[in-house]
């Protein structure tokens, strides 16, 4: 049986540039230095020399930013690093991500999430 790695990008969200210094972790070991190109709702790029297999889970968290390790999916690579998609990426720990873009300190918190938001602290 012959399994198809061809995948085909369903990005959510515009790509935001970052160029931040972020950490990556593998099952196989310690965190390594990489920098965090660019990220969406859905995923990210990361300039690094490691090819992680196609399809395999790492753990990303940025230098200085959000304190929650998130949990992606290695989707493509090229030249100079690879395309992730993030797993069940929890929406305050994206949003600080993303918030990076301008330096912000506090996480954005997009509209359509925030009822559910202010819902689950209520409910907590």
């Amino acid at each position: 049986m012959r399994t198809n790695l061809e995948i085909t990008e369903h990005r959510w969200g515009s790509r935001v540039t970052l160029e931040a210094p972020a950490w990556l972790r593998t099952a196989q070991g310690s965190p390594l230095d990489v920098v965090l190109g660019n990220a969406s709702l859905s995923g990210a790029y990361v300039r690094t020399a490691l090819r992680a297999p196609l399809m395999s889970c790492v753990l990303i968290r940025v230098v200085g930013g959000t304190s929650d390790w998130l949990d992606a999916c290695v989707v493509r690579h090229d030249a100079h690093g690879m395309g992730v998609e993030w797993i069940e990426p929890g929406v305050r720990s994206v949003s600080a991500l993303l918030a990076l873009r301008h330096g912000a300190q506090l996480p954005v918190v997009f509209p359509s999430t925030a009822l559910h938001l202010e819902t689950a602290e209520a409910l907590a």
